[in-house]
């Protein structure tokens, strides 16, 4: 402590000594504006407390430095300076006649809650800093050097044992190596009364400083280079991932213009059905009959969603794997493989896909076969209308009972119009299964085209499957016609 203060003439603006005892107090008076200090032990507590309240100047922290706060035990011995929160087993061994005396509690600080409420780097005058506590001397420089407030200091003093002194408590080498870690190193005093505990300065060691500051440069320039190369790989997926989705919205477009083309057919087809139904009459026979082929129709339509449904959920499986390789590029190698898998299950699919095509065909020229008896359905009903009109005429005729002539009149009427309803409910359904089946056979060319880039021999393969599939739809197709 003495070393401390021949070193400079300045005048301290704020003095931290921690192990203090009772008597250093009185060595920094008109020394320091801002004096705190730090003593645990009872005894030398109250010693200082009667100095201070005698007109000493400082503050009197009473508490053990640790490395948490709250309350501890500490343990006083028959020599002041060997007092500590840790067993005194290198002291026993240095001063042979060392005696336990008692345990008492005592508050625990953190040696960075001592700073609470100055600011070191605003304070004016020198900062010191005295640990008179050789065990905890590493633990003070460290947990102030975690808070961001040891380089701070303009002196720092500690005292330092050869070896430990307490049980888990710090010596020289222990101290050493922390500093060299840290860049620092120690300045010894000279000529110690006592060679097993001696001051020292604990200042920069700017060549090792400079060290580590070259070597972080380094590992710096090796990150960036690192994270250039990663961003030229992320940019490469990025353009590659861009070109997929560009095909992906020129095959929209194209899937539009075919929708367009089909809803101006469709749009034909229901102004043919809507003249058809202008023309018909009420016939209740072929209207049933019409009915139950609907409800055939409607359960071969069920078939053919549930496939497009099949269809349109692997697509969207797919699209969601494109999104997962733009959002995660460290994870894009696994996912083109099991792209490549997807891609081999599309294919075989294609199969099941274009058998199903088939059938959808065959039951598309059933369909027109039901539709063209459907007409002949229409014309039948349309020269009984005739009759009807012909009846209708003779019982003009009769007029002597126009109650009876009215009342024909509105039942044909209401006839008709629900005829219409129907027929009309009839053509827009057809309109459906005619939309889905083109759906599905858009479906099935994109799937056939992906089915081109693979091998000759699973074309091979899947030129025999279509053979074995098509001969089971024209079986199906034969039994139709039959029936």
């Amino acid at each position: 402590m003495e070393m401390l203060l021949g070193r400079t003439d300045d005048r301290f603006g704020l003095i931290i000594h921690i192990g203090c005892g009772d008597t250093a107090g009185r060595l920094w008076q008109d020394r320091a504006d801002t004096l705190i200090l730090v003593e645990p032990d009872p005894e030398r507590a109250l010693a200082l407390k009667t100095w201070l309240e005698g007109g000493g100047k400082g503050t009197l922290v009473e508490a053990a430095v640790a490395d948490r706060s709250g309350e501890g035990i500490f343990r006083r011995t028959s020599f002041g300076a060997m007092n500590s929160l840790r067993a005194p087993t290198g002291a026993k061994e240095l001063f042979p006649g060392l005696q336990s005396l008692e345990t008492v509690p005592v508050n625990l600080v953190r040696p960075r809650d001592l700073l609470s409420g100055h600011a070191l780097e605003n304070t004016r005058g020198r900062v010191g800093l005295v640990v008179d506590a050789p065990s905890e001397a590493l633990l003070v420089l460290a947990d102030l050097d975690d808070a961001g407030a040891l380089d701070q200091f303009d002196d720092i003093a500690i005292r330092i044992a050869e070896r430990p002194l307490h049980e888990g408590g710090a010596d020289r080498k222990d101290v050493e190596a922390w500093l060299k870690d840290t860049g620092r190193c120690l300045v010894w005093e000279p000529d110690p009364d006592d060679p097993d505990l001696r001051y020292a300065f604990v200042e920069t060691d700017w060549k090792t400083r400079n060290s580590q500051n070259e070597q972080r440069v380094l590992e710096l320039v090796e990150e960036v280079d690192a994270v250039r190369q990663s961003y030229a790989k992320a940019s490469s997926d990025a353009q590659t991932n861009f070109a997929a989705f560009e095909k992906a919205k020129q095959d929209r477009e194209a899937l539009k213009e075919d929708v367009t083309a089909l809803k101006e057919e469709v749009e034909a087809v229901r102004q043919s059905y809507a003249s058809a139904a202008e023309e018909a009459q009420a016939n209740l026979a072929a209207l049933d009959e019409a009915q139950q082929d609907r409800e055939a129709l409607k359960a071969e339509v069920e078939e053919l969603k549930t496939a497009l449904s099949k269809a349109s959920e692997e697509a969207q499986a797919n699209f969601a794997a494109l999104d997962k390789a733009k959002q995660d590029r460290e994870t894009l190698k696994a996912e083109v493989e099991e792209l490549k898998t997807a891609l081999s299950k599309a294919s075989e699919e294609a199969q099941t896909n274009f058998a199903a095509l088939d059938k959808a065909k065959q039951d598309r020229e059933t369909l027109k076969a039901e539709v063209e008896e459907l007409k002949t359905a229409l014309s039948k009903a349309s020269r009984e209308v005739e009759s009807m009109h012909k009846l209708h005429a003779e019982l003009e005729a009769l007029r002597d009972d126009n109650r009876l002539s009215l009342r024909i009149q509105r039942v044909a009427q209401a006839d008709l119009a629900d005829l219409q309803d129907r027929y009309a409910s009839l053509a827009h359904e057809k309109l459906e299964l005619e939309n889905f089946l083109d759906e599905l056979a858009e479906k099935v060319r994109q799937s056939m085209n992906s089915r081109e880039s693979l091998s000759s021999e699973k074309n091979t393969k899947e030129a025999r499957s279509r053979n074995k599939t098509s001969s089971k739809p024209a079986r199906k197709r034969s039994r139709a016609q039959s029936k």
